[in-house]
């Protein structure tokens, strides 16, 4: 095997039948074109080195492919280094959040809105000095560009619908209450 070979990260957007497929075709170029000029390590963001449409039963996805950097291994999301329940140096988070902040940072102004942004949504890896490396944000199967209306439609499943405001899951407290 070629020493030329990368490791890729896959993350997937589903649309039911009901959604203009021209549209979400449109912004899902839109949004890969923005992430293919990302530099992964001062935006927090994998350079998107394609998307491959497929279905699946009624469904549409969208394949957003990105690159691994050589240099990482390892990857793990937040949600499975938080479930280790192991101390993290003061220094490590703080190094966390603000690649986070410079993700969000460049797909705010990239023109999309991530709508998803939970422990498993972010990936980190390790390097060859820290187990605790850089960390990627990802998860975009609910974006849109910034213009754009908001749905304001929740998730079924409650663990991803547990970082979201009221507002973003649909809820209004004159219906609501």
């Amino acid at each position: 095997m070629s020493s030329r070979h990368k490791n890729v990260l896959i993350d997937t957007i589903t649309y039911p039948p009901e959604t203009d497929l021209n549209l979400a075709s449109i912004h899902v170029r839109d949004l890969a074109r923005r992430l293919s000029n990302s530099d992964p390590f001062e935006f927090g963001l994998l350079p998107c080195r394609g998307v491959v449409k497929s279905r699946e039963g009624d469904d549409t996805k969208f394949n957003l492919v990105f690159d691994i950097p050589r240099s990482l291994s390892n990857p793990r999301t937040l949600r499975q280094i938080l479930l280790q329940k192991a101390p993290h140096a003061l220094n490590d988070r703080f190094q966390l959040a603000r690649q986070l902040v410079r993700s969000l940072m460049f797909v705010h102004t990239s023109g999309f809105v991530h709508k998803s942004i939970r422990p498993d949504t972010i990936v980190v890896f390790e390097t060859q000095d820290s187990p605790f490396g850089p960390s990627f944000l990802i998860g975009f199967e609910r974006f849109r560009p910034g213009d754009a209306g908001t749905f304001l439609t929740g998730d079924s499943s409650w663990e991803k619908n547990l970082y979201a405001t009221r507002s973003g899951k649909g809820y209004t407290l004159r219906t609501d209450t």
